[in-house]
């Protein structure tokens, strides 16, 4: 979930949110914990966790679309399987989640010619840039003010929602 921060660049959206995940995994505070109560079985669905069901369930109700497209390999990693878990959440709130394989999301990038960045973009418009380390560890945000970057990545996210499979189709696979 985003901290306060983005949210308020989530407030302001009239039209669409959506987010691009491309590591296989995320070492970010409050994740961690919350990943291995779900391996271990506990409930993991935490204060920040319920804070974004009910930012989802806010935007939601203002009309704003929340699109989700998570890059995957198969098998599916225990971190996807608890991703997907929370999905269940978050899609109920109004969150559309969709999978796309590695090898097919590596195609529009060189097509696109852009380097393997995940994002948010909040109609259309803004277009923040997170930056992970090599392990999944948070290292921080860009806003991104550049135009044909802000064009690239609209672009991109064409792509990348009309390559890819909707939750359902994907879990029944």
């Amino acid at each position: 979930p985003p901290d306060e921060s983005k949210r308020k660049q989530y407030c302001k959206a009239q039209k669409n949110i959506f987010r691009l995940e491309s590591l296989p995994e995320y070492r970010v505070d409050g994740d961690l914990e919350a990943f291995e109560k779900f391996k271990k079985g506990e409930d993991y669905v935490g204060a920040g966790e319920k804070q974004w069901l009910d930012q989802l369930n806010t935007t939601k109700q203002k009309g704003v679309l929340v699109q989700r497209v998570r890059i995957v390999n198969l098998p599916l990693t225990d971190y996807l399987k608890y991703e997907i878990d929370f999905w269940k959440h978050s899609k109920k709130c109004g969150e559309y989640v969709l999978f796309l394989l590695e090898k097919d999301f590596k195609k529009i990038l060189a097509k696109l010619q852009l380097r393997q960045k995940d994002f948010w973009m909040v109609d259309d418009k803004i277009l923040l840039i997170y930056n992970y380390g090599s392990k999944g560890e948070w290292i921080g945000e860009e806003a991104i003010t550049e135009k044909s970057l802000i064009e690239k990545c609209r672009k991109l996210k064409e792509d990348v929602i009309r390559e890819a499979i909707p939750f359902d189709k994907f879990l029944k696979k």
